[in-house]
């Protein structure tokens, strides 16, 4: 379904309520700056604007945004802004030069200047990636929430494990071309799963902690079947309640903060939640 004001309106709540949808305010990102131990993006979060987008432009455009305020690059320069975020994404699900050069229809050279910029401006992003890929290649399963010690595992991991130490010429001699290229695919796809499965994972688990809060919240209050817990959609949580209920929006809002709080220890993840007649994101 498309994400319309249209079809959004077609979901409204129970006679007589009302309808929230809270969501958290870029959970990944901050999670991301927090597991990270990423000091550019901590530091943008706590004591800057918090446009990370711009962050990024200014990492990876240095010398276009020398002069340039992290804060003003949106109004001065929104054309490197909105350039840099195939790269952002890109790096932060772990994609190489090439991913970057089919997005911005750029050469590889070029796509490998701006991959080595990204690299070199978030340093903290760079050790995590390369330690993450070092456990998971050694160990078969990356832990996605170190808070709850959830893991993901490589299920053919064991297939492959044998294969990493090997010398250059014994690995080109025992296996086909064919093998070689399968583990390289499985490789650099677990390389990815270490660097955005523990924020993916810790993200979700922060969404279940905080639904789980709620429904105590609503028992604790007897206020069940009365306040409805409609959806999960990724970090937003969509409830309809009582119009006289008229402070439960902020009650969701702390609690989805409080949640948060238990999983990111180095900055806040605010959450901000919008009233209406149906569900508005």
């Amino acid at each position: 379904l498309p994400s319309d004001n249209i079809t959004r309106s077609s979901f409204v709540p129970n006679p007589g309520n009302l309808m929230t949808s809270c969501d958290y305010s870029a959970l990944e990102s901050r999670l991301g700056a927090d597991i990270y131990n990423e000091p550019e993006m901590l530091r943008e979060f706590l004591e800057g604007s918090g446009d990370i987008h711009s962050l990024c432009a200014k990492m990876v455009f240095r010398d276009e945004l020398a002069d340039v305020d992290v804060k003003d690059i949106a109004k001065v320069r929104p054309d490197l802004r909105k350039k840099v975020k195939p790269i952002e994404f890109s790096q932060q699900f772990g994609g190489g030069a090439k991913a970057v050069a089919d997005a911005l229809g750029c050469s590889k050279q070029e796509a490998e200047e701006f991959v080595n910029a990204y690299a070199d401006g978030f340093k903290g992003i760079s050790n995590f990636k390369k330690i993450g890929s070092e456990f998971v290649r050694n160990h078969g399963y990356v832990v996605i929430c170190a808070k709850t010690g959830h893991k993901l595992y490589w299920e053919d991991w064991q297939k492959w494990r044998d294969i990493e130490d090997l010398p250059e010429y014994i690995y080109k001699t025992e296996y086909t071309a064919d093998e070689r290229r399968e583990h390289k695919l499985a490789a650099a796809r677990w390389d990815r799963m270490a660097l955005n499965g523990p924020t993916q994972g810790s993200g979700a688990c922060i969404i279940k902690e905080a639904s789980c809060m709620l429904f105590d919240w609503i028992m604790e209050n007897n206020l069940f079947e009365k306040v409805n817990l409609c959806a999960l959609v990724h970090d937003e949580i969509v409830c309809d309640y009582p119009k006289e209920l008229q402070e439960f929006p902020q009650i969701l809002e702390k609690l989805m903060q409080q949640a948060a709080a238990k999983y990111c220890k180095s900055l806040p993840i605010p959450a901000e939640a919008a009233v209406g007649d149906h569900w508005i994101h």
